[in-house]
Parts: structure tokens; C-alpha cells; sequence
């Protein structure tokens, strides 16, 4: 169709604005409501996988907001898509003396009271068990016309997050080294949470007369990070001194912030009702390294200061990531689908705390202390990590036009080298199996459901974690030792069509 045959509706009917009025409500709704999610199950803590294998750069539903905007140009009317993900995550680590790290305690006799209670309390298996939610809104619209060139999109989701609570331990009561309640992995993480929740707006744009659509979003985003671990002035694991005096602390940190994200998309239909290929990229949250104003709680040994509490900022940055889709109905009956996803996690090279001072630096010299002169860095968490990408083979079959078995299996390589892999972020490489169905339940509600099954590999890095040879700010325990994870969840999601 050609631009001068477009009739532009100035203005929707009251009853059209009427429905996209309550879907806009029932959206907001929705994302004040669902709950954060557990540990992601892609690379990293990357866990954009809404809608199952419907969220995909070519799916022609609310999920392409966020994988692929320019997709929305396939959809037809106003469609809200509400989807939610029940996980139950099942993870550990376990950690053996090879990877003790003391400094007061490394000349201690190995049968000495004090050694024995700091070796328990720093090896043995530390656990997780629960039960969290994975939450995603979004509608799309073509404002009541779908001869329209353009369509919008709004949607409400958190594709980077994590968030863990490790199973307290109560057999160190009344000894030398009381920390242990909180298991071996306390000194990299007892409890925190980092939560990426996007508000997105999205449009695509058709070029007349072809099947062909370009399309982009923006997004605010909203960053936490809370976590609390065990730390000493010393980066060691040490519990106590010889004495018995106690030298293992706490630290509680809380930074916020806002930033921007945006992406970029194409989508065509290369073989009308047959054959369509997308690909997109979404530039990371800031545009580079991001800025998170908040508070670093501590508490070392014994030591109890006035004012435990310092105003800092968090400096890190985000991955980009890219994205490639096809979907092929092979018969009326069955469709193929491919997509993957590269992800610069390499970009992630630490997370630094320094001084709530306006553009501190996080300046560093190769061994992992501070410049001299910079006087701004308080603590270091070095990350290095790589590039890391994901493939997914999937199938729909249709046993009608109401009703859609489907199925998939991912492979996704972790971002997270041995070097420094620890206990906050538990990554591996993993298959994703999916096993679902999607039923046309009224001419305009479709419900979907499907069971996923994230299995990751064991990894074993006893012996290779670099934290403790760092020096200064960035030196920290070994994290080396024994990773095991998986999530079991239920995937639903529906989506009314007005």
C-alpha cells in the first residue's frame, strides 16, 4: 500500500479509548503486583526469557517490546500480555581448605581450638532452596487501525536480576567463630538482591507496501543492589585471633539509581505466513558504565564506630546484546523456530564501591589496588567477565487454530570464568528444556503454559580463584570450590486481544 491510501484516524472512537484505557490500567496493575525474580537462568544474570518460546526477536506479541520492538509491526489490534514465571531454584556451593584464605590465622597450629572453628566454619556445603517469580506486562497497540504504518508498545519487566537467601547454618553457636551460622559462602554472600526493572516504550514503523518493519525502544530503568556479606580490613576469611578475640565483620550494601536503555530492531516476513527473520540490539543500561548512589554498612570484629554507615556509589557496566530470530511454518501444522543471542558480558570487569564524591574513579593499578593520590576507592569486586552467547532450537505444532503443543532446547555458555566465579552470581554453561501448550481459550484470550527445566553443569574451581592474590581494595577470600544449580518452573502467560 502506498503512503497516499493510508487513512489516519485522528482521533479513537470512546469506546476504543475506552479498552485501551483499562489495558493500560490493568498493565500498571500487573507490574506493581508480580513479584522479582530468583537467579537468573541465562548467561550471567541476564534472565530475559519471557513468554517461553514466544518470547523470541521474531514473535509477533507484547514480549518483542523488549526482544525485538520492530516485531510489534506484525501484530494486529491491542493486545495485553501478562506473563509470570513460578521458580523453584535449587543451588550450591561447597568449599573445601584448599581455598582457606587466612592472614592473622595462616601460622596458627591446625589442631588448635581457634583453627578448627575458623576450618569449619569456612568449608562444608552451603545451600539455597526456594520458591521466587519472574514477572512481565505488555501491550501493543495499532490505535484501532491496522492499515496504520506504525504501532505502539508499552511494557513493564526485569531482564537483569537475581536474587539469593542462603540456608543459615546453626552449628557454631557458642564457639570462636559465630559467623559460620551464615555459612562457608558468607564472605561473597549471605542475602542481597540486584534488581534491572525496565518501563519501556516501544515503536515500530512498516514500510508500505513491503513486509518489512524497523522499529525501537526506550526504556528508564531502575537499578537495586543490596547484598550483604562477611568482610575483614585484611580481605582474608579470618574469624578470630588466636586470643579469641573476634575479627570477622559485616558489610550491607544499598545503592540505587536511575538510567536510560534503548534498543533497535528490524523485522521482514520474507515468505508471507511462512518464512520471518528478525534481529535487534540493545545498547546497554546507561549507554556505558552506570552510576548507583547509596550506603555501605560495616562492622569489623569487635569494632563498633559511631557512624557505621558511609555514603558511596557503585560503578559498573552492563552488557550489549544482540539478538537473531527466524520462524518457518514448514505445513499448516508446523513451524520451526532458531533464534540466539550474543551478550558482551565482557564489559563487566568489576563493581566498585568508591566515595559518594562526584565523579570519584575507580582507579586502579594491575594488581588490584588503588592509585596512589585517588583516595576514593573503598572496595573492589573484580568480575572480568567474557562474551557470552545462547542458541535455541524450538517447534510448534498446531493441532488446530486453537490449540499450539511447543517445545525447545537452549543451549546457553556462561559469562563467568573459573578466575572469578563466586557465590553472589552462580553461572555455568546450561541446556533449557521447554515443554508447552498454548490454547485459543475465547476468539480473543489465549492462555499459555509451559514447564522449564534449566540444568546447569558443574563447575569445580578449587584452587583457581584469583580474589585472594588481588592486592588493596580488591583483595577478598577465594571463592574456589564446588557450584552446583538448577530451576524448575512454570511458565503462564495470557494475552487479550481488543
Amino acid at each position: 500500500m502506498s503512503p497516499t491510501t493510508v487513512k489516519w484516524q485522528p482521533a479513537l472512537s470512546s469506546k476504543r479509548r475506552h479498552r485501551l484505557l483499562l489495558a493500560t490500567l490493568a498493565l500498571t496493575a500487573a507490574s506493581t503486583s508480580l513479584g522479582i525474580p530468583s537467579t537468573a537462568e541465562a548467561g550471567g544474570f541476564l534472565g530475559a526469557r519471557f513468554g517461553a518460546d514466544h518470547g523470541t526477536p521474531v514473535g509477533r506479541n507484547p514480549f518483542s517490546i523488549y526482544f525485538n520492538p520492530a516485531a510489534i509491526g506484525a501484530t494486529k489490534g491491542t493486545q495485553l500480555s501478562i506473563d509470570a514465571a513460578v521458580i523453584y531454584r535449587r543451588a550450591s556451593y561447597e568449599r573445601s581448605s584448599k581455598d582457606l584464605s587466612p592472614v592473622v590465622l595462616a601460622n596458627t597450629p591446625k589442631d588448635s581450638p581457634s583453627y578448627k572453628d575458623y576450618e569449619k566454619s569456612n568449608t562444608g556445603k552451603a545451600t539455597i532452596s526456594n520458591i521466587l517469580a519472574l514477572p512481565f506486562a505488555g501491550i501493543v497497540t495499532d490505535l484501532g487501525n491496522n492499515k496504520l504504518p506504525i504501532r505502539l508498545g508499552y511494557g513493564v519487566y526485569i531482564p537483569f536480576g537475581g536474587l539469593a537467601s542462603w540456608t543459615r547454618n546453626t552449628d557454631f553457636t557458642n564457639t570462636t567463630a559465630p559467623g559460620g551460622n551464615d555459612g562457608p559462602q558468607r564472605w561473597f554472600n549471605i542475602s542481597g538482591r540486584i534488581i534491572s526493572l525496565y518501563n519501556t516504550v516501544a515503536l515500530s514503523v512498516n514500510v508500505p507496501g513491503t513486509k518489512l518493519s524497523f522499529g525501537a525502544n526506550g526504556s528508564l530503568v531502575h537499578h537495586t543492589v543490596e547484598t550483604a556479606r562477611a568482610r575483614n580490613t585484611n580481605g582474608s576469611d579470618d574469624t578470630a585471633s588466636q586470643d579469641g578475640t573476634l575479627l570477622e565483620g559485616r558489610a550491607l550494601v544499598d545503592a540505587r539509581g536511575f538510567n536510560a536503555a534503548a534498543a533497535v530492531g528490524v523485522f521482514y516476513e520474507a515468505i508471507p505466513e511462512k518464512l520471518s527473520i528478525g534481529a535487534s540490539y540493545s545498547i546497554r543500561p546507561g549507554f556505558g558504565q552506570m552510576r548507583l548512589k547509596g550506603t555501605l554498612r560495616s562492622q569489623f570484629g569487635q569494632e563498633r564506630r559511631a557512624n557505621d554507615t558511609e555514603q558511596v556509589e557503585l560503578l559498573q557496566t552492563y552488557p550489549d546484546v544482540y539478538r537473531l530470530g527466524m520462524a518457518y511454518r514448514v505445513t499448516e501444522s508446523v513451524e520451526l523456530r532458531l533464534d540466539g543471542e550474543y551478550v558482551t558480558w565482557s564489559n563487566f570487569k568489576r563493581q566498585c564501591l568508591v566515595n559518594a564524591n562526584q565523579n570519584a574513579k575507580c582507579l586502579l593499578y594491575d594488581d588490584g589496588s588503588e592509585v596512589k593520590g585517588n583516595d576514593k576507592v573503598i572496595q573492589v569486586i573484580e568480575r572480568n567477565w567474557v562474551d557470552g552467547w545462547a542458541v535455541r532450537f524450538g517447534t510448534g505444532y498446531f493441532l488446530s487454530e486453537q490449540t499450539e503443543l511447543f517445545g525447545s532446547a537452549l543451549y546457553d555458555a556462561s559469562a563467568v570464568p573459573d578466575e572469578t566465579l563466586d557465590p553472589t552470581i552462580i553461572d555455568s554453561g546450561k541446556i533449557h528444556w521447554v515443554a508447552g501448550v498454548r490454547q485459543l481459550i475465547t476468539p480473543k484470550f489465549a492462555l499459555a503454559s509451559s514447564f522449564n527445566h534449566v540444568y546447569f553443569f558443574e563447575r569445580d574451581t578449587t584452587g583457581k580463584n584469583v580474589f585472594f592474590t588481588r592486592r588493596g581494595e580488591s583483595r577478598q577470600p577465594s571463592a574456589g570450590g564446588v557450584y552446583n544449580q538448577q530451576f524448575f518452573y512454570l511458565n503462564i502467560n495470557g494475552t487479550y486481544t481488543f
